[in-house]
């Protein structure tokens, strides 16, 4: 199917699908904090950015999956912390709801580290403290005590619900309902298009809603694109990252 026996369409629809599991597989190794799975979504990604034209992100991608490979060489020790937990942290006690380490600093800054004093664009916030070389000291190494103040505080005078903080989101009754209405209009809309997996063999790339058949240059560049994106990382790990 995924070389085209059932034509380009569904060839395509397959593709599509294999890079919509690709993500969700990188998810998944993240709020589990599955360090073997995470390694092997991260070495797949690069062909996603490459055929995107995402330069930057590939090839910080591909170096990225070189160093976990042989981490072990060059920083003893860190793959034990890695499996341990250093690629995700929890940030409440809902199991399987982990999140990126990165992504919970950015947001842990963005939340506790910005100042809300004065008045003006260059007065308040990040872009406020850093044009004050003490003022941004002060408060980068106050900081975390006042995000622990706040989140004690916030604690004690939310009212929150043990129970509930500790269940899953989309296990709550109203999430359940809405999840299920939300996959029944999504089975009718696809109903209600052409079946990619159903047409002739021998149509070309066609669109689901119109039944138009594609340009021959979007064709070739859809179609090939995961190649194209393939043949790049190929090209940069030879010419780049291995070149004496």
């Amino acid at each position: 199917m995924r070389n085209g026996d059932l034509g380009e369409t569904g060839q395509f629809w397959m593709e599509y699908m294999d890079r919509v599991w690709l993500v969700l597989s990188m998810n998944n190794a993240i709020k589990m904090n599955d360090y073997e799975g995470y390694k092997a979504a991260l070495n797949n990604m690069p062909d996603l950015f490459f055929c995107s034209d995402q330069q930057n992100y590939a090839r910080f991608l591909i170096y990225f999956g070189y160093f976990l490979e042989h981490i072990e060489e060059t920083h003893p020790g860190s793959e034990k912390l890695l499996r341990a937990g250093a690629i995700s942290v929890a940030r409440s006690e809902i199991p399987g709801n982990r999140c990126h380490t990165d992504k919970t600093i950015e947001e842990t800054a963005m939340r506790w580290l910005k100042s809300n004093s004065g008045s003006g664009t260059y007065s308040a916030g990040i872009c406020g403290i850093t044009s004050n070389y003490e003022a941004s000291q002060h408060h980068i190494l106050t900081a975390h005590a006042k995000g622990e103040f706040v989140e004690a505080m916030w604690n004690m005078t939310s009212g929150r619900d043990e129970h509930t903080e500790k269940q899953q989101r989309d296990l709550r009754p109203r999430e359940i309902t809405r999840s299920e209405e939300q996959v029944q209009q999504t089975v009718d809309a696809f109903q209600s298009f052409i079946n990619p997996f159903q047409l002739e063999t021998s149509q070309p790339l066609t669109s689901l809603t119109s039944g138009a058949a594609m340009p021959e240059e979007v064709r070739c560049d859809v179609l090939n694109a995961l190649k194209n994106g393939q043949s790049q990382k190929e090209q940069f790990i030879r010419d780049r990252l291995f070149n004496p």
